[in-house]
């Protein structure tokens, strides 16, 4: 990068901002939104390939694939080691259905549409983060999509507008399209707007302004320090107030955003923040460690580390912090391997290698990417390979609700799925726990044509009024109401209402909030969540009272069972590690109960009140003691942590819902 000086501020910049990320995927509670550290490097990266670009085009020299063959060079190498070092780990630590994914997604990020998979795999049921060994490539495709098309436009303005006061507004004008779509959007299609470049482009954009009109030190130096504590304050406020719940990008990316700009128009490249061996040397070896921090870390959850217990401190997480250190050392120590190593070679050898080396190195990796996701995570390496891998991947997939009927559309209208005759007879509204059940029902209506079984699901929205979610496009507080008026003027005969009601309440980092005169209140003590609650009960109680004044016959289901794992993957963990299964095997229905009892008790109370019948899932599906989450083969009953699979659902175990819904025929 000949064309660029070094400047200890930009590099300061990349410390911080890998720090940032890092630090997240620690789960570390003071830094919760280490995740715009992302959008940091995004500024960054804009501002660099502007200059690098503008500077080679006034000397004449610019070249699309000189440009590219640059970028390759720096991103390149190190990306597909770290995926080379990943393949031969797995080869010996990853159970098939894992290393099947892993070569699958290697093939992307060596290609460079990561994003588009990760955007794709995005969802309710989705795979847990946990277990997406490249899920962090998603950023440096976005980057490369942006290095592709960015140069063109560049060149099309440097030949076709001849004054800069048009290039800049065109700049201008991409930037504010780019960040009108990703506020409009963030909100209803989160998912797009994370992953995709149209919605991120505003990012690196910004960057590229700064390069083109204020590339020169203020002349001022107290408004170069004002801009300095400024733009180092917005940049920290976004990393320590900000939250995985928040929309993201959404227009609070504008902060971290506007924060690297000012700092890189202030150009402070003296400043002890910056200049100092420590932060050199973090923002040198940023990119090594952004590689590998996210797979050491899924490596750490994955064999299980974060589970096993060491010495009892009290409240100290003793094993968490020993954990995070030698990530922490692990990461320090190769990025220092990596940045010293390789400049001690001779320039001819390193020219050898980039050429020759680098072109064969990627062709064998993506080919070995390839036969690993076409071998089915190399099946081979373990005894009837094929046939578990099989098993594993039939229970994951084995979900049949229909996609286009989750919730509201974006308009805010409801999306009822229909099995059976077309009229009105029951309606189920609920949660993910009341999709699961879909399979069952369209298998009675084929059944039986005079039948007919209407959803009304929301995943992540339990049927409770006054409760609402913070954490993107839910909106669960008018799908509930709007699905309760449904069920008053649809003519049905039966509401029945299921959905995981307990977990939405007590977990530490919940997403739900309250509806109290207008606004969304949380982040309550736990006597305060129960004051909550009784009004939220109230309301709902009221609500369902109405409706069984109108003739509805009513019904509400409580939770079934689940446990701690994600059953079908860590089946196939234990089993590729030959470790023993049997705690996975079944949910301690005592422990359950106990989880659930609080909640589970309103429930009952809530449908004497109403007149409802109450339906406890757990005498049907558990013994005294166990709720089984595999079948007497050993194949899992459960489609990932807490849903039953489809198969599972349409067996004998449900055929308690046979009573709730008036089904004369009994299921297979």
């Amino acid at each position: 990068m000949a064309e660029v000086r070094f400047r200890a501020d930009i590099n300061g910049l990349r410390a911080l901002a890998v720090t940032a990320v890092v630090l997240f995927h620690l789960k570390l509670s003071f830094v919760p939104g280490g995740f715009a550290g992302v959008d940091v490097f995004f500024v960054i990266s804009g501002y660099l390939m502007t200059l690098i670009i503008t500077r080679r085009m006034a000397k004449g020299s610019f070249g699309l694939i000189g440009f590219y063959r640059d970028r390759a060079r720096r991103i390149v190498p190190p990306l597909y080691g770290m995926i080379f070092g990943l393949f031969v780990f797995g080869y010996f630590f990853i159970d098939l259905y894992n290393y099947q994914k892993l070569g699958s997604t290697g093939v992307s990020a060596l290609l460079f549409f990561s994003n588009f998979r990760f955007w794709e795999a995005t969802g309710y049921f989705d795979t847990t983060s946990s277990t997406k060994w490249l899920l962090h490539t998603w950023s440096l495709s976005v980057e490369w999509q942006f290095y592709l098309i960015y140069p063109l436009i560049l060149m099309a303005l440097n030949r076709f507008v001849a004054a800069q006061r048009w290039r800049l507004i065109v700049i201008w004008s991409l930037t504010t399209l780019s960040l009108a779509a990703c506020v409009a959007f963030s909100k209803e299609h989160p998912a797009s707007t994370f992953y995709l470049l149209p919605f991120r482009a505003w990012e690196m954009l910004a960057g590229g302004l700064v390069a083109l009109q204020f590339d020169k030190a203020p002349s001022d130096k107290r408004l170069s320090l004002v801009l300095f504590i400024a733009g180092l304050a917005l940049i920290l406020i976004a990393c320590l107030t900000f939250d995985a719940h928040r929309p993201w990008p959404y227009y609070w990316a504008i902060i971290p955003v506007l924060g690297t700009c000012l700092v890189i128009v202030a150009r402070q490249t003296g400043t002890v923040l910056f200049a100092n061996p420590v932060t050199g040397f973090l923002g040198a070896w940023s990119y090594s460690i952004y590689l590998w921090h996210w797979p050491l870390i899924v490596a750490w959850h994955y064999l299980g580390f974060d589970k096993t217990p060491l010495i009892d401190f009290g409240d100290l997480p003793v094993f968490k912090i020993i954990g995070e250190a030698a990530i922490a050392a692990a990461l320090l120590g190769l990025g220092y391997y990596l940045w010293t190593y390789y400049p001690k070679l001779s320039p001819g050898l390193q020219r050898r290698l980039q050429i020759g080396g680098n072109i064969g190195a990627f062709a064998l990796i993506l080919m070995f990417a390839g036969v690993i996701a076409a071998s089915h995570g190399l099946a081979g390496r373990i005894p009837d390979g094929l046939h578990a891998f099989e098993v594993y991947d039939r229970a994951i997939a084995d979900w049949t609700y229909p996609g286009r009927c989750a919730g509201a559309g974006s308009d805010g209208a409801l999306r009822p799925c229909r099995a059976g005759a077309d009229k009105p007879d029951i309606l189920f509204i609920g949660d993910s726990f009341a999709m699961q059940l879909y399979p069952r029902f369209t298998d009675a209506a084929a059944l039986n044509d005079s039948r007919s079984f209407t959803f009304l699901a929301a995943p992540g929205c339990p049927a409770l009024l006054g409760i609402e979610r913070n954490d993107g496009p839910f909106n669960c507080a008018p799908f509930v109401e709007k699905a309760l008026d449904f069920a008053e003027t649809g003519g049905y005969r039966r509401v029945v209402l299921i959905s995981n009601w307990s977990e939405y309440f007590y977990r530490f980092d919940s997403p739900f909030c309250f509806l109290d005169d207008g606004s969304c209140v949380a982040n309550l003590t736990p006597s305060e969540i129960s004051e909550h609650l009784d009004a939220v009960f109230a309301r709902t109680t009221r609500r369902l009272t109405a409706l069984k004044k109108s003739g509805l016959e009513l019904v509400i289901i409580s939770s079934t069972p689940f446990g701690r794992f994600d059953v079908p993957i860590e089946l196939a963990k234990r089993k590729f590690f030959g470790r023993p299964t049997d705690d996975v095997e079944f949910v301690d229905r005592i422990a359950f109960e106990t989880r659930i009892g609080v909640i589970k008790s309103r429930l009952k109370a809530m449908a004497e009140t109403v007149g409802a019948t109450f339906v406890d899932p757990l005498p049907y599906l558990c013994d005294a003691r166990r709720c089984m989450t595999v079948d007497p083969e050993g194949v899992s009953l459960f489609v990932d942590t807490i849903h039953y699979r489809a198969d599972a659902v349409r067996s004998s175990r449900f055929d308690f819902l046979n009573a709730v819904t008036g089904l004369a025929q009994a299921a297979r």
